[in-house]
Order: structure tokens, then C-alpha cells, then sequence
């Protein structure tokens, strides 16, 4: 839906500050009436004002999948919502509507920009049923996408397919594009022959149509699903099947892709659809799954109601299984989207967290079932801290509401902090209350729109508590809480104390947190729990224990959504990482000593190199052991770290056992090595990774390293990497530009040339656009850099006309950094010939930064940094843009 950027929290505490002062200033009447208040939500803020009730949609539609074209006509059955009225609307955009019917006869009709306005023929009668048939015509640029092949193209066969959230289904069908309207369906859709077209519910038809036609027709009528989830694709595709329970399981697979291939990243699905049906109470409702891999997806994946989109680069070879657990991780978010976004729809955006953020927990939840516990804890603790990383640059509300918005609503982090809420809940109530609770939000809201009081209200009647508190701070107020965590042991008293304090800012929406805070205490008798309530800023636990205690651990069930800071001492760092504490204790015990200021004693150094050079530790702790030595940076840290590498690091010795096996191992070795001081021990052994590692991932990852440590040493082996084959998804080719843009000179453009083509693999020419990008910017000022400018932006301008909407951003976003006046007429062109508002918004701001950019001298003073300066910031704002068009393949 459409983001505004909202006022900053200075300028909020700025408005708080002023009334302060106004409301307490002896005599000031005039100020008092000027003082800033509570504003509600203007007309269409939330959501679009609904004039009917759809109860069923029939599409039928000849989709030109090479063409890039779709025709037919769209049939509503619907029910005005109130009554006297003279017109109602669907949503619709870009759509050609030659002729519109209700109940069979002509309608007058206005199309909008984003609406189409249909005159009813008498006022409306609330409760009366009406067919209203739209017919049009398109060529749609959102909402439904075409892929074809070609010389300008990298797509390798024809293809249609469609994504509707938030609001893109509106580019090819009339309706009502909001999340509170639920209907039932039925999709017949005519297509050339050789495609197979797939679409919601289940197939009941295939019949020719005319000669080199045929239609294939979808029903969904036992449920219903909501706009947005509806969706079609077609293309030759190769079908793997199975069955669960009686009911199909289809993988829709692209013609060049064999069946083992998919099999291997759809192999656990029936199993998660056994547990998903157990923990949410509800089987799985519809009549079967479908999951349809589609080229140049704008996401990874896409929970259309029983029939997932997946992006065909989740598929993988064998020999890169180990680290490909992300395709699992999406197919498992994906299907649990089908009870929590499909089943039960967030009523409006405002309430998004609802469909994504339990969508999230869900998956985290498999993962801790299916994967075991430390995995699920290194999961569970990597979305926490990217969730604080995220609150500390923009604390903002996970539910926007209008008491504490700062602009149009708007749903904040709605995946990671949103599943934090759901972890919380488990660990205040225990696993079986919460899967009480849990399973009642599902079943009283089968089929429904909720928000986020619903879910709330499901959890107290289950319970018996209040948790105003709790949904206050996760979900409506923002921020995170910062959480001290000390003790003493008094071995007089045979006492243990534990102090906790909550030291955030407390300010604008940030607040001070009620926290249950669960402990793990290490004694000689066994492992004890204890809960604390911090409930203001500080809070303490006094324990009587005898013998005295080993370790402190915090929140072992990984419910508090915080910046854990405890102080122990290093052998009780020690003890905890070598104990049978939680996973989760155990995680948040190995982040604080990845990440401690002063070097570690020779206690836990033995604890840490022994849990890398361990072959029956388990692997997450093994990698975070490598972490560990390689963020303390320090000789003996290093030479543990090559040692462990042994003959893939070039040296004589055996390395780490099992290291040959377990190449997600071999890769974090590499990575972290990244982080040394350049030495020639850390460069040979970057250099032999690069040359013996496991696979394509372990040297692609010793590359990128190696450029961190000493960039002349890596161009030659990124050099000759373009020489070689690109591997899966051209992951060599496209760590060796990385290297490219950091250190390479002007001849490395021409080695990139072919690699900026239009018809280039999307991923790779995106890479080598920025990486071009980087190094034109870095020529001298004048002749050369123009001309290496143009030189790039010349094949940025050719990416312009690129089917794939992220293709284009890219385009822009490099040709805002690069561009010149030519650049701005082709700028100017297509802009004129885009439908797309978001893509039309991020032309107008390329134009501007093109017309309006400054040159620095190339030749800075000795006490001058501006060539520095400006050079690192151009390369700041290309590595953003990577970062954000790499985010945009992953949609969790």
C-alpha cells in the first residue's frame, strides 16, 4: 500500500516540548490556544470507503501470454451496503472498459484514476443482489507480469503470472482491491495451447476454446479468499505431485528444471502441513496446494490462496543444499500464510502484523520442531536483534493507530517484530496456554477479517489475564527495551543477587516496558528458573542458594523482544556456553561474548576454540565460535581460525573435524577471516579457500573476504572468476563484481560489458550495473569520469524497458547516481509511459538528482577529505540500493 515518510521523533518530542511550556507559562492564554492536539484519521486514511459486498467473483479472461495482453470480462455478485445509493465503485487501474451490465442490461460508467465509478440504475435497496459484469481490455504493467524471451530479455520461456499484495490486483481485473471484502470464485482462463494456466481452488475444466486455444477453469466456492490472494499464471510448465490427506499437492516447475530439483525444495511440505494443522487447531481448509515457480518474481514468494508463487531461484542443486535452509524457510512461511493472511485476513494494512508477523512465528515455530532447538534459537534471535538493529535507527509502532501515528497509518516491521509479540505471549503464558489461546484465534475467526483486538481478546478470555498491558507496548506504542543484567554471589549469606535495569530513552512513543524476566540459574543441584517482573526501571532478585552458582542465563524460552546486556564474569561464560542451559540462553550467551569490548581470558578462550575445533558440538555453536574469534581480531584468535581451515586454508594441518562435510562452516571461516588485519597468513589463507573450498558458495564467500582484507590481492581472482562459469544464479560472477566496485580501475568496466546487457541474468546485471556505477564515480573529474558515466548509463538506459518492475528500479537508482542529460530524456519518456506510481515517483527523483548533482575536485588538499568524502558517499548511496533491491527478493 502507499508508504509516506513520516515527521521524525525530535519534531514529535519538539510539539510535546511546546505544550509543556505553553500549558504551565504563568498568564499564557494565547499560547494555550494554540497548542497541538489529538488529530483522527481523515476520510480514506484506514481503508477506502466500501459501497458493496461482494459475495462471489467469475473471471473470464483471455490472457495473451506473449502478447502481454488480457481481455474478457469480470462478473461480481454484490450487495449494496447502504441504501439510497446512486453509483458504487470498484477499484481499477489502467483497465480499457468498453462495456459495463447490471443484472443484464447497460450501465453508464466513469473510469477514475484508481476507480471505476458504475451508475446504478435506480437508488440502491441495502440487501438487494445485483450482477454487475464489467468487460475491458489491458496491458497491465502491475499486478499481472509477462516474461518472454528475446535478445533484450534474459527470460528463457514465456510466462504470465500475477501479485496482487498490496493493492496491484486492480491492473487486471475489476474489484474491490482492499483486505475486508471476502468472496467466493471461479476463474476461466484462455490461453495458447502449449501453456498450462494455473489458478486459485480447484481445476474443474479443460476444454478448447478455438483452434490453438484452450481455457482452464479454477473454482474456489467450498471458502473464500479476498481480493488481493487472487491470482493466475501461466506458462510450459513441468507438474511433481503428491498427496496429503486425499488432497493434491502440485508443484508447478519451469520447462528447463528437472523433477528432482523441485522435489528437493518442496520435499517437506506435507509435513508442514501436519504440523501447521496441529498446532493452529484447524487442518489445512482447502481443497489442495499448488506452488507455481515463476521467473523474475518481485518477491520470493507470494501465499495466494491455494496456490503460492514462488521465485524459480529458490531452486537449488544438491551440492548446495546446506546452505540453501532459506528456500525451506519460504515455503514454510508461504504455507503458513494460508491459515494467518488467507484464512483470517488483517481487516485493513493498519493491521498487517496480523498476516505476516504470526506468518513469521509459524515458521519459526516449524523450524524449532523440524530443526531442533539451536537452530530454532539462532533463528528466533537473528529476528529479534534485526528487529532492535531496526528500532534503534526508526522506532515506530507495530500497529499505527491514530493516537499514535505521525502520518498516514502505516505497519511497521511487521514480520520480525510482529513474530517477537507472538514468542512473547508463549513465554509469559507457557506452551500450553498459549496453544489454548492460540488455536481459539484461529477457530471463532475462520474465514474472517480480525485485528489486532482480536487477537488480543482471544488470548484473555483464554487465559484469564489482562494483557492491555502487554498489546499497549508491542503493538501500539514503539521502541525496545535496553536490558542491564547483572549479579553477585554472597558467599557469606549463600545469596544470590540479580539486578536488572531498563536504561532505553524513554521518549515519544518509546516507553518503559513491563518485562516478565525469566532466568536460568547454573547451581551444583541442577538448573533453576526464576521469573522477575520489571515493571519500572529497575528491579532485583535476592535467592538463597546453596553451594553457590555457575552461570546466569536470560530468557530461555526467547520471549523479550530486547538488547540483552549482562555482565558475568569469563568463566561463567564459560560455564553456560559448556552447560545444559536453553538454546535461547545459550544464544544470547554466545552474542554477548561474540560481541565483548576486552579480550577474552584464557578460560573462555579454551571454551570457544574448543567448541569450533569440537566435531560433536553442534554446528550453530561451532559457527558462532568462529564468530567470536573473529570479531576479537587478535593473533591468537586469527591463527585458531586458519588452523581450523587446515588444507582449505592451505596449510598442512587437519583442520576442524568434519570440516570437509560441513561447508556452511567452511563458508563462515572464510567470511570471518574477512575481518582480520591484513597479514600474509590471512591473505594465503583467503586465497587457498578461494582456490579448495566445498563449493561455489565457500569460494564466492573467501572472495568477498579477501577484498576486505586486501583488495590487489582479490581483483585478479575476481578477474578470472568472469572468465569462468557463473555457477548457480551466477553466484561467482556476481561476489567477483562486488570486488569489481570496490577496487577496480576503468579497463574493469569493459570487462563488465557483457554482463550489463539487458539479456543478461537479472540479479547478475543488476550487480553489474552498481559495481559499474562505482567505479565510474571513482575516475577523475572531467573528460574521464563523463565518459565513463556514459558508458554505464548507456546500459542502464537499455534496462528501462525491462518486464521485471525491480529490473527498472535498479535502472533508475543507478542512472540517478550516473545519468546525464541523454539520461533525462529517456528518464523523461518513460516516465510518460508508466502506469506505476511508485516507479513514475522514483524517475521524477533521478531526474532531479541528475539535474541538480555537484562535482568535487578529484585533487583534495592534504587537510581537504571532500574527494573522500564525496566518492565514499556515492558509494554508500550504490551499496543502499543494492541492499535494497536485494531486500526486495525476500518478502519475510
Amino acid at each position: 500500500m502507499p508508504r509516506t515518510p513520516l515527521p521524525s521523533l525530535v519534531a514529535a518530542s519538539l510539539l510535546v516540548a511546546a505544550f509543556l511550556l505553553c500549558t504551565f507559562a504563568p498568564g499564557s492564554v494565547e499560547a494555550e490556544e494554540a497548542v497541538p492536539g489529538l488529530q483522527s484519521d481523515g476520510r480514506g486514511v484506514k481503508s477506502s470507503a466500501r459501497t458493496v459486498d461482494i459475495s462471489d467473483l467469475d473471471l473470464d479472461l483471455e490472457v495473451d501470454v506473449v502478447g502481454g495482453t488480457v481481455k474478457g470480462t469480470a462478473t461480481h455478485t454484490l450487495t449494496p451496503l447502504r441504501t439510497g445509493l446512486l453509483e458504487i465503485r470498484l477499484h481499477a487501474v489502467a483497465l480499457d472498459v468498453s462495456v459495463v451490465t447490471i443484472d443484464g442490461a447497460a450501465a453508464p460508467f466513469r473510469v477514475l484514476p484508481e476507480q471505476l465509478a458504475i451508475t446504478l440504475p435506480a437508488p440502491s435497496v441495502r440487501g438487494a443482489t445485483h450482477t454487475v459484469a464489467v468487460t475491458y481490455s489491458a496491458s497491465p504493467q502491475l499486478g499481472l507480469h509477462f516474461r518472454r524471451p528475446g535478445p533484450t530479455s534474459p527470460d528463457t520461456y514465456a510466462e504470465a503470472w500475477s501479485q496482487g499484495e498490496n493493492t496491484d490486483n486492480r491492473h487486471w481485473f475489476p474489484t474491490w482491491d482492499e483486505p475486508n471484502d471476502r468472496f467466493t470464485y471461479r476463474g476461466a482462463f484462455t490461453v495458447a495451447d502449449r501453456f498450462t494456466a494455473v489458478s486459485n481452488g480447484r481445476m474443474v475444466n479443460k476444454q478448447p476454446a478455438r483452434p490453438g486455444w484452450t481455457t482452464w477453469t479454477y473454482t474456489l466456492q467450498e471458502q473464500d479468499l479476498v481480493s488481493y490472494l487472487v491470482m493466475f499464471a501461466a506458462a510450459e510448465y513441468r507438474l511433481v505431485s503428491e498427496r496429503w490427506r486425499e488432497r493434491p499437492l502440485i508443484g508447478y516447475l519451469p520447462p528447463d528444471v528437472d523433477d528432482a530439483t523441485g522435489q528437493r525444495a518442496l520435499a517437506r511440505t506435507a509435513d508442514m502441513l501436519d504440523f501447521m494443522s496441529s498446532v493452529t487447531g484447524t487442518e489445512y481448509p482447502y481443497p489442495g496446494y499448488s506452488q507455481v515457480f515463476v521467473q523474475r518474481f518481485i518477491y520470493t514468494g507470494m501465499e495466494n490462496t491455494t496456490a503460492t508463487v514462488l521465485e524459480r531461484n529458490l531452486l537449488f542443486p544438491e551440492e548446495l543444499a546446506a546452505h540453501k535452509s532459506g528456500t525451506e524457510s519460504v515455503v514454510a512461511h508461504e504455507l503458513a500464510h494460508q491459515w494467518f493472511g488467507d484464512q483470517l485476513t488483517c481487516r485493513d494494512w493498519s493491521h498487517m502484523w496480523l498476516n505476516e508477523g504470526i506468518t513469521t512465528f509459524l515458521e519459526g515455530w516449524w523450524w524449532d520442531h523440524a530443526h531442533g532447538p539451536e537452530e530454532g534459537a539462532d533463528k528466533k534471535f537473528g529476528r529479534v536483534n534485526g528487529t532492535v538493529q531496526g528500532e534503534k535507527k526508526n522506532a515506530r509502532p507495530l500497529v499505527v493507530d491514530f493516537f499514535t501515528r505521525e502520518g498516514t497509518r502505516q505497519s511497521h516491521n511487521v514480520y520480525r517484530k510482529g513474530s517477537a509479540l507472538m514468542w512473547g505471549l508463549r513465554a509469559l503464558l507457557g506452551e500450553a496456554d498459549f496453544g489454548e489461546a492460540f488455536r481459539a484465534y484461529v477457530s471463532r475467526n475462520q474465514h474472517g477479517m480480525v485485528t489486532t483486538d482480536d487477537l488480543q481478546r482471544a488470548f484473555e478470555e483464554a487465559s484469564g489475564l489482562d494483557l492491555d498491558w502487554y498489546f499497549q507496548q508491542w503493538a501500539y506504542l514503539a521502541g525496545h527495551p535496553v536490558l542491564e543484567v547483572k549479579h553477585a554471589w554472597d558467599a557469606e549469606q549463600g545469596t544470590l543477587r540479580v539486578d536488572l535495569a531498563q536504561t532505553q530513552e524513554v521518549t515519544g512513543n518509546t516507553p518503559l516496558f513491563v518485562l516478565p524476566v525469566d532466568l536460568e540459574i547454573g547451581t551444583p543441584s541442577g538448573i533453576q528458573r526464576h521469573r522477575v517482573w520489571l515493571e519500572g526501571a529497575e528491579a532485583s532478585l535476592v535467592l538463597p542458594l546453596a553451594g553457590g552458582v555457575s552461570w546466569v542465563g536470560v530468557d530461555p524460552e526467547g520471549g523479550l523482544l530486547a538488547d540483552v546486556q549482562q555482565t558475568q564474569t569469563d568463566a561463567e561464560w564459560s560455564a553456560i556456553l559448556g552447560s545444559d542451559a536453553s538454546a535461547y540462553s545459550k544464544r544470547l550467551a554466545w552474542h554477548a561474548v561474540v560481541n565483548r569490548e576486552q579480550p577474552p581470558d584464557e578460560t573462555l578462550r579454551a571454551a570457544v576454540v574448543g567448541t569450533l575445533m569440537s566435531g560433536d558440538a553442534h554446528h550453530v555453536w561451532r559457527g558462532l565460535a568462529a564468530e567470536a574469534l573473529g570479531e576479537w581480531k587478535d593473533e591468537s584468535s586469527v591463527q585458531t581460525l586458519i588452523r581450523a581451515l587446515g588444507r582449505f586454508g592451505g596449510t598442512s594441518g587437519t583442520g576442524a573435524p568434519g570440516l570437509a562435510a560441513q561447508t556452511r562452516l567452511q563458508a563462515t571461516l572464510g567470511r570471518v577471516l574477512g575481518k582480520a588485519p591484513a597479514s600474509p597468513g590471512v591473505i594465503a589463507a583467503l586465497k587457498a579457500l578461494h582456490a579448495r573450498g566445498g563449493n561455489e558458495y565457500v569460494t564466492s564467500r573467501a572472495l568477498q573476504a579477501l577484498s576486505k582484507v586486501d583488495g590487489d590481492e582479490a581483483l585478479p581472482l575476481a578477474r578470472a572468476d568472469l572468465a569462468r562459469d557463473g555457477g548457480h544464479n551466477n553466484q561467482r560472477w556476481r561476489y567477483a563484481f562486488d570486488v569489481l566496485g570496490a577496487h577496480g580501475d576503468r579497463k574493469d568496466l569493459d570487462r563488465l560489458d557483457r554482463f550489463r546487457s539487458p539479456n543478461v541474468f537479472h540479479w547478475s546485471r543488476s550487480s553489474a550495473l552498481r559495481a559499474s556505477a562505482k567505479i565510474a564515480n571513482r575516475q577523475p573529474l572531467g573528460d574521464a569520469r563523463d565518459a565513463a558515466r556514459r558508458h554505464v548509463a548507456k546500459d542502464a538506459e537499455a534496462t528501462l524497458a525491462d518486464l521485471n518492475l525491480r529490473g527498472v528500479q535498479g535502472a533508475v537508482g543507478i542512472l540517478g547516481s550516473v545519468g546525464d542529460l541523454d539520461s533525462v530524456k529517456k528518464l523523461q519518456a518513460a516516465r510518460s509511459a508508466c502506469t506505476v506510481g511508485v516507479v513514475r515517483d522514483a524517475m521524477t527523483g533521478a531526474i532531479e538528482s541528475i539535474r541538480t548533482r555537484k562535482e568535487e575536485d578529484p585533487e583534495p588538499k592534504e587537510d581537504d577529505g571532500q574527494l573522500t568524502a564525496q566518492v565514499k558517499k556515492l558509494q554508500e548511496q550504490l551499496d543502499a540500493l543494492g541492499e535494497r533491491l536485494d531486500a526486495l527478493q525476500d518478502k519475510q
